[in-house]
C-alpha cells in the first residue's frame, strides 16, 4: 500500500517507501567514485588538452626565439644574403644618378647587421643613412658638418662597420684607394644601431681600414731615394692607441727592371688588417706590424702584394722581376713566416669559426689543408677545393672535381659531397642552402645534408647572368641592368 502525504496547496505527494534493510551488500553498489568517473575522465582529457597546448605554445615560442637568434645572428655576419625566394626578382634598384646622390655612397657602402650603411657629402655636409637591405626603407640618418678641408676636389665616402663595437666608422676625403696619395680625412663614427654620432676626428693618411673596435690608418713620409711609413692604431673616441715605423725605405731604381713597364706589376703599395696583424708592402720589401713593433718579411726582392687570411695572419705574395711569378709566404700570428704548400682559400662568407685554421688550397692537387694559425703545424687534409668558399657554424663549403663539398673544420672529415653540373661555381649562402651560381642558373643545396633545391633561374632579372655577384661589404645579390648603368638588387 502506498503512503501519501498532504501537502498546503492540497497535493498529493507520494512518499517513497525505505529499502528493508539487509545485511548482504548489493552486487553492484551505485558508489559516488563510480557515479562521478565521467566527469573525472572528462577533467582529465580537458587538462591534459591544456597541458598539450602549452607544450606546443611554450616549444613554439622556444622555436620563434631561436629562430630570430638565428636571423640576428646571420644578419651580423657579412655577405650572408637575404633569404632568396625560389622565383628572384628585382628588389629595387639602385640609381647611378639618384636625385641626392645618395648612390655615390652606396658604392662604398658597408653591411651592418641587417642594415646597409651608406655616407654622401653635398655642400660641406656629410649625410649617413642606414637602409634595410630588404626593402631599402630607412632606417636612420645623421648629418653633420664636414670639418676637413678637401682642397675643392670631388668627396668621396666610404664606411665599415666595427662590429666588436657595435659601430660603424665613415670616413670622407678626396681620394679612394690605399697609396693613392697622402690625404687629409674626416672621420666619424656612429652607433650601428641608432645612428647616433659617438666621434668625429680629422686626420691625414695615405689609407685606412679596420678591425672589430678599432681605426688603422697608415701614413706615407716620402724623403729623396727613400719612404717611410707610420702605421697608427686608434680607438672610436680618435685616441691614438699605438704607432709603429716602418722603414726608410729604399725606392727602386726608376730605370731597373723593376720599373720596366713589362715587369712593374701594380702602381703602388699594398695594405692589409687581419685582427692584430698589420702587413704593408712597398717598394720590393714586405712589413708585418704586431702589438706597435715593425718587421720586415724576409726573402721578399721585389713588388709584393699582402693580403689578409684567417686566424690574425697574413699572406705576402712576392712577384719575381724576371720570371713575374709569384712566391708566397705566409706570416702567421706568433710571428712565424712559413712558405705554404697552397694559397689562402678566398672565403665569401667567413663567419670565423675555428679561427686558428687557416685554411689553404694546394698547389698539388688543389686540396683543402687546414694548418694552425699560430705554429704552422698541418692539422688537417680535405678534399678539392675552389678559390670562393663559405665557412659558416663550423663548415667549410667549398667546390672542385665536379662537386660540392662540406667538411667539418674539426678534423676535415667530409660530411656531405653533391655532384655540380656547372664546373667552377660562385659560391654563397643565406644561412639555409648553400647556393652554387653558374651564369643565370642559381643551384641550391641544404646546407646540413646536401640535399638539393630548387633551381633559380633569372630569367626575370634584366640582364642577370654572368655580371650576377654578392657585392661585398653589402651582402646583396646585385646584377647590372640593362645597360643604363643602374644596379638590381635580386631577392
Amino acid at each position: 500500500m502506498q503512503r501519501v502525504e498532504l501537502v498546503e496547496d492540497g497535493d498529493v505527494r507520494p512518499v517513497r517507501s525505505a529499502a528493508p534493510h539487509t545485511d548482504q551488500q548489493p552486487d553492484h553498489p551505485a558508489t559516488p567514485s563510480r557515479r562521478r568517473r565521467p566527469r573525472r575522465r572528462t577533467w582529465l582529457a580537458t587538462t591534459a588538452l591544456a597541458l598539450a597546448a602549452a607544450l606546443a605554445l611554450g616549444t613554439q615560442s622556444v622555436l620563434d626565439a631561436r629562430e630570430r637568434d638565428h636571423a640576428a645572428r646571420l644578419a651580423a655576419i657579412d655577405d650572408v644574403i637575404l633569404p632568396l625566394p625560389e622565383h628572384p626578382t628585382v628588389r629595387w634598384e639602385m640609381e647611378t644618378d639618384g636625385p641626392d646622390g645618395w648612390a655615390d655612397g652606396w658604392s662604398y657602402g658597408t653591411q651592418a647587421g641587417d642594415h646597409v650603411v651608406t655616407a654622401v657629402v653635398h655642400d660641406r655636409r656629410y649625410d649617413v643613412r642606414a637602409w634595410t637591405r630588404e626593402t631599402r626603407s630607412q632606417v636612420w640618418r645623421a648629418s653633420g658638418d664636414l670639418t676637413v678641408d678637401l682642397g675643392g676636389r670631388e668627396p668621396h665616402a666610404s664606411c665599415r662597420s666595427l662590429p666588436g663595437a657595435g659601430a660603424v666608422a665613415c670616413v670622407l676625403e678626396n681620394e679612394i684607394g690605399f697609396g693613392a696619395a697622402t690625404r687629409d680625412a674626416q672621420v666619424v663614427v656612429l652607433d650601428a644601431r641608432r645612428g647616433d654620432v659617438r666621434a668625429t676626428w680629422t686626420t691625414r693618411w695615405d689609407g685606412w681600414d679596420v678591425t672589430d673596435d678599432e681605426i688603422v690608418g697608415a701614413t706615407a713620409t716620402r724623403a729623396t731615394g727613400s719612404v717611410t711609413w707610420s702605421v697608427a692604431r686608434t680607438d672610436l673616441a680618435g685616441h691614438r692607441t699605438s704607432t709603429a715605423t716602418v722603414g726608410p725605405i729604399p725606392l727602386l731604381d726608376a730605370g731597373s727592371t723593376e720599373k720596366d713597364d713589362t715587369a712593374y706589376l701594380g702602381p703602388g703599395p699594398s695594405f692589409a688588417v687581419s685582427g692584430d696583424t698589420v702587413a704593408l708592402a712597398d717598394e720590393g720589401q714586405a712589413w708585418v706590424v704586431t702589438g706597435g713593433t715593425a718587421r720586415r718579411v724576409p726573402d721578399v726582392s721585389y713588388r709584393a702584394w699582402v693580403g689578409a687570411t684567417r686566424g690574425g695572419a697574413v699572406e705576402v705574395q712576392p712577384i719575381d722581376a724576371s720570371t713575374q711569378s709569384w712566391s708566397p709566404r705566409l706570416v702567421l700570428a706568433s710571428g712565424k713566416t712559413l712558405t705554404p704548400a697552397g694559397d689562402p682559400i678566398r672565403m665569401v662568407v667567413d663567419d670565423d669559426s675555428e679561427p686558428d685554421l687557416v685554411l689553404l688550397t694546394t698547389y698539388e692537387g688543389s686540396k683543402v689543408q687546414a694548418i694552425d694559425a699560430r705554429t704552422g703545424d698541418v692539422r688537417w687534409t680535405g678534399p678539392a677545393a675552389g678559390w670562393g668558399s663559405v665557412v659558416l657554424d663550423g663548415y667549410l663549403y667549398t667546390w672542385g672535381d665536379a662537386a660540392l663539398h662540406a667538411v667539418d673544420l674539426r678534423d676535415g672529415s667530409q660530411v656531405w659531397t653533391q655532384p655540380y653540373p656547372g664546373g667552377d661555381a660562385m659560391l654563397f649562402t643565406d644561412g639555409r642552402e648553400l647556393y652554387a651560381q653558374r651564369g643565370a642558373q642559381i643551384y641550391a643545396y641544404d646546407l646540413r645534408t646536401g640535399r638539393p633545391g630548387t633551381t633559380r633561374v633569372l630569367d626575370r632579372v634584366p640582364g642577370a647572368g654572368d655580371d650576377t655577384y654578392v657585392s661585398p661589404w653589402l651582402g646583396l645579390l646585385m646584377t647590372p641592368s640593362d645597360g643604363d648603368g643602374d644596379t638590381s638588387v635580386i631577392g
